[in-house]
């Protein structure tokens, strides 16, 4: 049995199928308005995580083994999934980056009534919690099987 921890470093590129059929990256759509006015700023396709986890490895020869393993992997972006903040004006991103980003960018259309209309304040209604960055776990089940060289023996003088 054993413990893992330590720093890792991941690329991450967010998709979703448009109603086109065509999968479209999310990042360059700006769908919360990056790059606009009072909109957040363009999020990294590059981040850094803290991998934790536990897992068992049981050996049956010198070169046959089986494990599982379960890990966490904890971020500090809030953009895995391409939602972080607040609906920002459609209008406004169908204007800067065209149909489908205004499209992606609330994918009910209006439809819903009032779910992405702004608050009373003028904010943009709540599309994902920024209070909370983004995680991930796995499970993993492995057999292995070690390499090996025949030793040679050194002759003895």
């Amino acid at each position: 049995m054993y413990l893992f921890g330590g720093v890792g470093g991941f690329f991450y590129s967010p998709s979703a199928k448009g109603s086109d059929g065509a999968r479209h990256g999310l990042r360059k759509l700006h769908t919360e308005g990056q790059g606009l006015p009072g909109g957040p700023k363009k999020y990294s396709s590059f981040n850094v995580c803290i991998p934790l986890g536990v897992g068992y490895k049981y050996n049956f020869t010198k070169q046959w083994s089986i494990g599982a393993e379960v890990g966490f992997r904890k971020t500090f972006t809030d953009y895995i999934d391409d939602v972080s903040g607040v609906y920002y004006d459609n209008a406004a991103i169908k204007t800067a980056y065209g149909d489908v980003a205004a499209a992606m960018a609330d994918p009910s259309l209006g439809n819903i009534k009032g779910a992405t209309l702004p608050n009373g304040d003028g904010t943009g209604a709540q599309r994902g919690e920024t209070k909370y960055k983004d995680s991930y776990m796995f499970l993993e089940f492995n057999v292995n099987y070690k390499f090996t060289k025949k030793r040679r023996t050194r002759s003895k003088f």
